[in-house]
């Protein structure tokens, strides 16, 4: 998965990378971070329904981490905004990370 994520972000350890590749990398890092909590998040929420029983606030706290991932992409993208390429692969990434 590190090398995947070192490919598509342009990561090279030989080669000293400018403010522009470190912004692509984060940027492109916290689209992936925040699925995670999101799908925990909704997993619980339909465990809960189907079950009728309470979940004692994990629906919350993994919801809280998908804002959290969220805002810190927010404020990379002040820096930063993505193109079109760079959405495209965060929409595939997002879809090999939930697979």
């Amino acid at each position: 998965m590190r090398t995947s994520f070192d490919i598509v972000t342009g990561y090279k350890t030989h080669k000293a990378m400018t403010e522009k590749h470190w912004l692509r990398r984060v940027i492109f890092l916290e689209t992936v971070a925040g699925v995670p909590g999101m799908v925990g998040g909704m997993l619980r929420h339909l465990r809960s329904l189907r079950s009728m029983e309470r979940d004692h606030g994990w629906i919350y706290t993994l919801l809280e981490e998908a804002e959290n991932e969220r805002m810190h992409l927010m404020t990379f993208l002040e820096v930063r905004k993505s193109s079109v390429f760079g959405r495209a692969l965060v929409m595939i990434g997002q879809v090999i990370r939930d697979q």
